[in-house]
């Protein structure tokens, strides 16, 4: 123990490493706990097998086991929740008693108050409040409040989805426009980065259904349909099928499939 009044209502209390000013302060009975920094875990009484390295990270603990917060304010809210995971400068500072979440980087899953959420990256998932996400790269779901079941891979990967649900993108900017839609799927960088409120889209490739506002599009290939923008229902399969600049360009037309690129000379299906 060290460190003035750290440590300093314990009992019962055993194993717990304690370093600086009122760390683990008001611990009567929790073990094996490790408080690193100036308030680190001082209002905790009962809660063991926490780890907690920063100035007033894990500070507001009481039951809470098997947390691990590592930066300033990390987890500082958290109160009888469990089993969470911060890591970086305010990572979930907001939850108090939920659990299983794990948050890594500046602000990441800073507003969450629920559990089972995953923000890895600078202000990953940063606003997320009771929504069930996966938020992996620097921006990925940052305005994300409420939507449940939204999966973000990518650099600022559905970084303006606030309420929409049970979206997967994957890939830098993948439907970073997106706030509303719902069952949409985006992998490729660029990928359906213009779509707004649009549902049930899949969109495969770099760029693939780069302008589409509407609904019920499936573009797999680079730049494919890369220029539909409000029209509902379209199939494209290949490299830049159905994109601009090609002889099949679609824009506003709605219910048409196009397969292979324009400059395919030859067919064939074997019956």
């Amino acid at each position: 123990v060290v460190g003035s009044f750290a440590l300093c209502s314990n009992t019962t209390g055993e194993d717990n490493s304690v370093v600086g000013k009122n760390a683990l302060c008001t611990n009567t009975s929790g073990t094996a706990n490790v408080a690193m920094g100036k308030n680190s875990l001082d209002a905790n009484t009962s809660g063991g097998e926490n780890t907690a390295v920063g100035n007033d990270s894990l500070g507001s603990n009481t039951t809470g086991a098997c947390n691990t917060a590592i930066g300033y304010l990390s987890g500082s809210s958290i109160t009888t929740g469990g089993c969470n995971t911060s890591v970086g400068w305010k990572a979930l500072c907001s939850l108090t008693t939920s659990g299983s979440n794990v948050a890594i980087g500046r602000e990441a899953l800073s507003k969450t108050t629920n559990g089972n959420n995953v923000g890895i990256g600078a202000e990953a998932g940063a606003a997320n409040t009771s929504g069930q996400i996966v938020a992996i790269g620097s921006g990925a779901l940052q305005a994300h409040t409420t939507g449940g079941y939204n999966t973000a891979i990518g650099a600022e990967s559905q970084r303006r989805t606030t309420t929409g649900s049970d979206n997967i993108s994957i890939g830098k900017n993948a439907l970073c426009s997106h706030t509303i839609g719902t069952e949409n799927i985006a992998i490729g960088n660029y990928a359906l980065d213009a779509q707004v409120d649009g549902d049930q889209n899949v969109a495969i490739g770099h760029g693939a259904l780069g302008k589409a506002t509407n609904d019920k599009n499936t573009a797999v290939g680079r730049t494919a349909l890369d220029n539909i923008t409000s029209g509902i229902g379209n199939v494209a399969i290949g490299f830049s099928s159905g994109a601009e600049g090609t002889w099949q360009n679609f824009s506003t037309e709605s219910n048409r499939a196009v397969f292979g690129h324009g400059s395919i000379t030859h067919s064939y299906v074997k019956v």
